[in-house]
């Protein structure tokens, strides 16, 4: 089946998604717990220096990070008969519930260097073999289909499935594993629930990896192929990935995703501080708190995809990514301000046997809306990534979704990391003693938490809308992409190359030669030329402007149709009227306007068709630049001058400036 072909938008089964969407399950399990919990866990329970944890944070984000493009851009270059993703999902099941595991169970009695080391090592080692799994596996999304709000209902599965395997986490943590014992009365810092919950999120991971990778396995036949083999580490290679990341909406979603990573860096690794020292809560009631947020991720899932067609992917990415960056800080800032009640006090009521106190009401209702809004703005802007698939598709020829989700997944463990470096100098500039109890830290300390807190997020998080707003791709877009993939048949996508000049100028000469290098090239041109539909067939013609307008609707008309079907069309036509070439723009696809520049005098001594010799003998009504204006183009896609290049120069510009707005899709190689 052809690369470029569009045969994956048929309706998939609810069984299907609910697969898929499992396997996200794996990387949800290994981000919360390395996001919320092994901070706390290396610093407060095992003793190491909050800014060694900090720092082999963000060592093993960088480390993994860079891994993530490069397994994406091999992915995207392989053929097997298990297809491009699958080989790299199933290598990693099994190192996956090995790294994590060991992760959780250091030996004992490691010194504060050794036990740098043993945390930086596996870090790194559970966030690569997991990478295996999560590169190639959200690159599927945009194989599985094209569709605009299929994909969005698809990814809603998968972001769900993600948060919800890192909230049955939280919640198997919080709820049984971290529990009080006369040795450890403070639940948050007893190890051998840390370790528990290593051996059980171990098993987890590699069962929804097998689960979703043997679940796909199916549907090998009909994902794409790739529209050509790269050799990883060539020039080349770098040079289509640069190529391919340069998308000018791909470069807004990037710089969103650094600057919100950074602040989700943040919260994520200061969100066990904040709740244990902050709030004051126990284990108990931050069990409690999470499980309520199982109602945000259903929420989500409901009104993700339907907000979506309704206003779009963009304005609700938008929005919804506003609230979440809002509502974070705004319990914070409350705080600060007194406004909100104090901590601890007598139980309202009680949910399962704990106790619920007022702030936990204000908290709680903060974080349900806040965690509704994270998951549907993540979901969105994952599925507007797959929709950059086919834009790169039609500007660069190649298909490259490992490349791009890869390398969106790239920045954010890079400066999410940073975020987790910062939340360990935050939690140092603020103070924090070690082994601290809940309730007997300095007040002084627990309010410079969140003096340096909100604010810092606050400002990371205007930035990150700012740039999202240039985001370019809409549903229209995305649908002429895929009409646009549909008619390149011929290696290319369609188009119209538009000549415009005085009679004389050479644009007939040159179609005819642009025509012949690109046929030369593998392409597949055709010239629609005016002297060929020549106006005065018409007998009651006088070649007035009239007649030249006429002439003009009829090139671009016919030009229109050639395009659509995926030719690169040559129109050569005088159209000395400015406003039958603005016309032409709007109806012909992909239009690009060429001034072929000469002046009267050269065009007078050529004068092929006899247009000049026909108006000084009076026998012609208007003559462009004679006796009727010629509007020569303000804004020109592209200047070719006949007074003083040969046709040979003029052509050899023509032809680069095809090739590049019209790059040839690459022949597959043989599997």
């Amino acid at each position: 089946m052809s690369a470029n072909a569009v045969h994956t938008s048929r309706p998939l089964s609810r069984w299907m998604k609910l697969i898929y969407g499992s396997g996200a399950m794996a990387f949800g399990v290994k981000d919360a717990a390395l996001a919320y919990l092994l901070l706390l866990y290396y610093n407060q329970v095992l003793g190491l220096d909050a800014k060694l944890v900090g720092i082999a944070l963000l060592l093993s984000f960088l480390l993994d990070g860079i891994s993530d493009p490069i397994v994406g851009y091999i992915s995207d270059n392989i053929q097997t008969r298990w297809g491009r993703r699958h080989p790299f999902m199933y290598v990693s099941a099994i190192p996956a519930f090995i790294c994590f595991y060991y992760l959780w169970n250091p030996p004992a009695g490691l010194s504060q260097t050794d036990l740098f080391v043993y945390l930086l090592t596996f870090t790194i080692l559970t966030r690569l073999v997991i990478t295996f799994y999560e590169t190639p596996s959200s690159a599927l999304i945009a194989e599985i289909t094209d569709s605009y709000h299929q994909r969005t209902n698809l990814l809603t599965y998968r972001l769900v499935f993600a948060w919800v395997g890192g909230l049955l986490l939280s919640l198997l943590a919080y709820g049984a594993l971290l529990v009080p014992t006369p040795e450890y009365p403070v639940g948050q810092l007893n190890p051998e629930g840390y370790q528990t919950m290593g051996l059980i999120g171990s098993a987890a991971i590699l069962f929804t990896i097998l689960i979703s990778s043997l679940g796909t396995h199916h549907y090998i036949p009909r994902l794409k192929t790739p529209t050509s083999i790269t050799k990883i580490g060539s020039g080349r290679a770098f040079r289509e990935a640069f190529e391919s990341l340069s998308n000018p909406s791909f470069v807004y979603l990037f710089a969103y995703a650094m600057f919100s990573a950074v602040g989700f860096g943040i919260v994520t690794g200061l969100n066990i501080y904040i709740n244990t020292y902050f709030w004051e809560l126990s284990a108990k009631q931050i069990f409690l708190a999470n499980l309520a947020l199982l109602l945000s991720a259903a929420i989500a899932a409901i009104i993700t995809t339907p907000m979506s067609r309704v206003i779009g992917k963009k304005t609700a990415a938008i929005g919804t990514s506003f609230l979440s960056f809002l509502l974070i800080p705004l319990p914070i800032i409350l705080r600060l301000l007194d406004v909100l009640p104090p901590n601890g006090g007598e139980p309202v009521y009680e949910i399962l046997g704990i106790g619920v106190t007022s702030i936990m009401i204000y908290v709680m209702g903060f974080q349900i809306v806040d965690v509704v809004m994270i998951i549907a703005s993540n979901i969105l802007l994952a599925s507007m990534i797959a929709d950059i698939v086919e834009d790169n598709l039609v500007q660069t020829g190649r298909r490259s979704e490992g490349l791009f989700f890869a390398s969106r997944t790239f920045i954010l463990k890079c400066v999410t990391g940073l975020g987790g470096l910062l939340s360990a100098f935050v939690i140092a500039a603020a103070g924090f003693p070690e082994n601290a109890k809940p309730g007997e830290v300095e007040p002084e300390v627990v309010r410079n938490l969140g003096i340096l807190y909100a604010p810092l997020l606050v400002g990371l998080f205007a930035i990150a809308m700012f740039f999202l707003r240039g985001y370019g791709i809409d549903k229209v877009k995305h649908e002429m992409n895929l009409k646009i993939i549909g008619g390149m048949t011929n290696r290319h996508k369609g188009g119209v190359i538009w000549l415009t000049g005085l009679s004389g100028a050479g644009k007939s000469t040159l179609a005819a030669e642009l025509e012949r290098n690109l046929a030369d090239s593998g392409y597949s041109a055709y010239v629609v030329d005016g002297d060929k539909i020549p106006i005065a067939q018409n007998p009651k013609s006088e070649y007035s402007s009239e007649d030249y307008a006429r002439e003009a609707k009829r090139v671009r008309e016919i030009a229109a149709l050639f395009a659509e079907s995926g030719l690169v069309t040559i129109a050569a036509s005088i159209s000395p009227d400015r406003f039958d070439r603005v016309l032409a723009r709007d109806i012909c696809p992909n239009f690009h306007e060429v001034y072929v520049k000469a002046n009267i005098t050269v065009c007078v001594a050529r004068d092929p068709n006899n247009l000049y010799k026909k108006a000084r003998a009076g026998e012609i009504q208007d003559c462009p630049g004679i006796s009727a204006t010629y509007e020569e183009p303000k804004e020109a896609d592209l200047v070719v001058d006949t007074n003083t290049d040969d046709v040979e120069t003029c052509a050899a510009k023509l032809v680069q400036y095809v090739k590049s707005h019209f790059p040839l899709i690459p022949q597959a190689a043989p599997a």
